[in-house]
């Protein structure tokens, strides 16, 4: 029936930190892999515009939209380029408003190479207070860790220096850690498979809230340039289902947009047609577009269907095309 039903009599569990811990498991939403940048056609239209994204993000939870802080473009971002297409009719057809849509952009990521260690003093003058923090962290590299990690080092003076530090203090350094960590110093794009430990933190006497955060914020981005980082893009498992006379231009095909098929077999109908299956992984980058020339390089005897496998490190070269394809310029 849809209903949430709630067992009243269960008491709420609390944290170390007095704070209810109680949680509704929400559901599991992957990353999106596909972006592009939507505007409405008129200023008369913007209403309606932001009517009808929240409406469509209230319906799809792996539907993302986000604000550009330096451009003030609204963001779309889903799980693939018919994903959006659908999402841009929807707007058209279902709420009225014939939005510009951008160039389409992969959603990269970015990973650290190598450990590296920071110890570094914020320190900020208003009027006439002097907020400051000072912290001490090491960036460690954890291949397939996935989403970045913050974590407090659990040495015996650390502890010690922790403890004389207020809860909120500490998840305020935390969560500005981790919103550092979300702006990559490459090409801006979160930062994968890094574990930071805090060994130390000093906050000098006054220092407020937002400098606190803007404090950790700035220490974590100086520690992300001192690092060697790298751009890893998407790689998608691919399934393509096609007719034995077109399987040979196919897998040509996926060759050379840089696929890798690892499985192939023959799947013959009772008619006797002939069928077989290719699965393999393709860089995403490389798949723009690629369920209309499949269609035209088949003649229309061929399905698709991908989902994300994973995200790989780019070699220099494909790096540096990618920095040119997302600014327009090279470095």
């Amino acid at each position: 029936t849809g209903d949430t039903i709630v067992d009243t009599s269960i008491k709420p569990k609390k944290d170390s930190d007095g704070i209810d811990s109680s949680l509704l498991i929400a559901p599991i939403v992957p990353d999106p892999v596909f972006f592009c940048s939507i505007e409405p056609p008129s200023l008369a239209a913007q209403k309606q515009f932001d009517y009808a994204l929240e409406c469509l993000s209230r319906e799809d939870p792996s539907l993302r939209i986000t604000q550009e802080a330096d451009t003030g473009q609204t963001v779309l971002g889903g799980m693939g380029e018919l994903h959006l297409e659908i999402t841009l009719d929807r707007l058209k057809t279902q709420y009225k408003v014939d939005t510009d849509m951008g160039k389409l952009q992969v959603a990269y990521r970015e990973i650290a190479t190598s450990v590296c260690s920071i110890d570094e003093k914020f320190e900020r003058k208003l009027g006439d207070k002097t907020h400051t923090i000072h912290l001490n962290m090491t960036l460690a590299v954890q291949e397939g860790l996935g989403s970045s990690v913050v974590e407090w080092s659990k040495d015996k003076e650390s502890v010690e220096q922790f403890a004389t530090i207020k809860p909120q203090l500490k998840r305020a350094v935390e969560q500005a850690i981790n919103s550092g960590l979300q702006s990559g110093p490459v090409l801006g794009y979160p930062v994968l498979d890094s574990r930071i430990t805090i060994h130390s933190v000093q906050i000098g006497r006054g220092c407020s809230m937002p400098m606190l955060t803007a404090g950790a914020m700035n220490i974590t981005k100086i520690l992300l340039k001192q690092t060697d980082i790298r751009l890893a893009e998407p790689v998608m498992a691919v399934e393509i289902i096609a007719e034995e006379d077109v399987i040979t231009a196919v897998l040509q095909d996926l060759t050379r947009r840089r696929g890798e098929v690892d499985y192939t077999q023959d799947r013959s109908t009772d008619e006797g047609v002939g069928l077989a299956v290719l699965r393999g992984t393709v860089p995403l980058a490389e798949l723009r577009g690629y369920s209309s020339e499949l269609r035209t390089l088949s003649s229309g005897k061929a399905n698709l269907s991908m989902e994300l496998s994973h995200y790989k490190l780019m070699t220099e070269e494909d790096q540096e095309i990618a920095i040119e394809d997302v600014t327009g310029f090279s470095r």
